[in-house]
């Protein structure tokens, strides 16, 4: 995500602030400035992973796979101007499932990396 702020901030400050501001399950890993040089360079894509507790990661697989091989996926998305279709596919570029360690445990949960376009 790339913010403008209104008033110059600490990276720090600004990481603690949005990591409280967000709900549960969404954490904020770094925030970081953008050097003066690049001046306000758009945002093309971001690279999100996202636990998934007690999932398999074969049955993520299969479901990685599945989505891939989709050549439109359109979903639902409730917008301030009401519910809107959009094509989910479209913007993921790349994606994949792995297995990550569950806590407390060694029974793991998968985990997905994917980078996706900003639309």
């Amino acid at each position: 995500m790339e913010l403008a702020l209104t008033r110059a901030c600490a990276v720090s400050e600004v990481r603690e602030r949005l990591d409280a501001a967000l709900p549960d399950g969404i954490d904020v890993i770094e925030v970081m400035q953008a050097p003066p040089s690049l001046g306000a360079l758009p945002l093309e894509a971001s690279l999100w992973e996202v636990a998934l507790p007690g999932v398999r990661p074969a049955d993520a697989a299969r479901a990685v796979d599945d989505f891939l091989a989709c050549d439109t996926l359109e979903i639902e998305r409730l917008t301030n101007k009401g519910p809107r279709r959009v094509d989910a596919r479209a913007a993921v570029i790349t994606m994949g499932a792995s297995r990550c360690a569950a806590e407390g445990g060694d029974t793991g949960n998968a985990i997905l990396r994917m980078v996706v376009r900003q639309v």
